[in-house]
């Protein structure tokens, strides 16, 4: 790799490390300048919100005719929307959510032990139903005495399995949502309950319920108006018109464990072709197994938004510097291969080397402008565990794996 490029992305990602820890601490100094109230009920929690902050929550309930409210009698107004809000929001939850509202149950309704850096908490502090402050200079999390009433009611066996229910159905979505790229609310029911036991099928009100709030915690799936897409999905809009344009072929099929294995964060697929190009960067190009991770990451987002191989030589360009003429034909070849091997989201989940695909037929959604236009991956330096698959496509864990390797 040049010096000079290597010196400039590294810079680039320190500043953007910079930045993101400045933005945490400044989330973790006004948490604690919160006061929990000695009591705890939920219109005492709204009392320590700002005006700004219980519009916030009035906005996202969907409440009408009170926004010229004061603050005291906001506050008023909106406690008991919350409690009746909360029955339904309880249902649609996932294990992570569950685990965290347990905690905070097992423990009187307020807990310290909460990452502080999870910033999916907000989500829910955005709705009513969770609060913080500082507890003996900690950040602490609880649950309004009401609301604690209600999901303490809520907690038994036959909810755990409700919500395990949920967990599946929410990871199942997002699988088939990595293959496709877009789906409709009705197009992505009706792939999921086939998937599915007859006796688990949801109402289709129950699934959007779960999917509303999957899309707003798990962060690799977006909410529309129409449909859901993966968070990688430069164009929505493009890429549906696109698809129902491709009437000539249909959603590829695709088996429960291939979509529930898609539905894991920060999933990978770690085809021969995959982990060819990783190991080219990784052994020609010395890049260390996240960063050559990160590359290709980067090549197939640019690959799934219609982008060609100029533009991902392009941004592979401002990455490394090919001197090496040999090496610039194999890295092609790495890069069609890839292509080639790749379900693609204009395709329908389709490899392009399973269909016969006429140029003309297949009106690729271009890319405006590369690298400006490049998604950021997520860069797996900040959150591969040691416990999760190994980036470089070995299938072996992490820590098992790359981790601790000289590359």
């Amino acid at each position: 790799m040049n010096d000079g490029k290597m010196n400039e992305r590294d810079q680039l990602n320190q500043q953007m490390n910079h930045e993101w820890k400045g933005q945490l601490e400044k989330r973790r100094k006004a948490i604690l300048r919160h006061q929990i109230p000695q009591n705890r009920r939920l219109v005492d929690a709204l009392a320590t919100m700002t005006k700004a902050e219980l519009d916030d929550i009035r906005y996202n309930l969907c409440v009408q005719g009170i926004s010229s409210l004061k603050k005291d009698e906001l506050t008023k107004a909106l406690a008991p929307v919350i409690e009746e809000f909360s029955h339904k929001w309880f249902v649609t939850i996932g294990i992570e959510q569950y685990n965290i509202l347990t905690n905070l149950s097992k423990n009187y309704g307020l807990a310290t032990n909460i990452d502080e850096n999870d910033i999916r908490m907000d989500y829910m502090r955005c709705l009513g139903i969770i609060f913080n402050g500082e507890r003996e200079g900690k950040q602490a999390w609880y649950l309004p005495d009401e609301l604690l009433s209600v999901y303490t009611k809520l907690d038994n066996a036959e909810y755990k399995k409700a919500v395990s229910l949920n967990d599946e159905v929410s990871r199942l979505a997002t699988g088939y949502l990595f293959y496709y790229g877009y789906l409709t609310y009705e197009q992505l029911y009706d792939k999921v309950m086939a998937l599915m036991d007859k006796e688990d099928h949801l109402e289709f009100v129950d699934f959007m319920g779960v999917m509303i709030n999957a899309g707003c915690w798990q962060g690799n799936v977006i909410n529309v108006e129409a449909g859901m897409h993966y968070y990688t999905v430069m164009d929505p809009e493009k890429l549906a018109s696109e698809q129902i344009m491709r009437k000539d072929i249909d959603f590829v099929e695709l088996s429960y464990t291939q979509v529930y294995e898609a539905g894991e964060m920060n999933y990978i697929e770690a085809t021969d072709q995959y982990k060819a190009l990783a190991q080219f960067f990784m052994t020609v190009h010395s890049l260390p197994v996240l960063e050559a991770a990160d590359v290709v990451g980067e090549i197939y987002i640019i690959l799934q938004n219609g982008g060609k191989i100029g533009e991902m030589i392009e941004y592979i360009e401002s990455v490394i510097t090919m001197e090496d003429k040999k090496m610039a034909e194999v890295l092609l070849k790495l890069l069609l291969d890839f292509n080639s091997s790749s379900r693609q989201w204009l395709l329908k989940g389709h490899v392009s080397s399973e269909l016969a695909v006429e140029k003309k037929t297949a009106a690729p959604v271009v890319a405006k402008q590369l690298p400006n236009n490049v998604v950021k991956f997520v860069p797996r330096s900040s959150v591969v565990g040691r416990n999760d698959l190994c980036p470089c496509g070995s299938g072996k864990k992490y820590k098992k794996c790359c981790l601790n390797k000289e590359i």
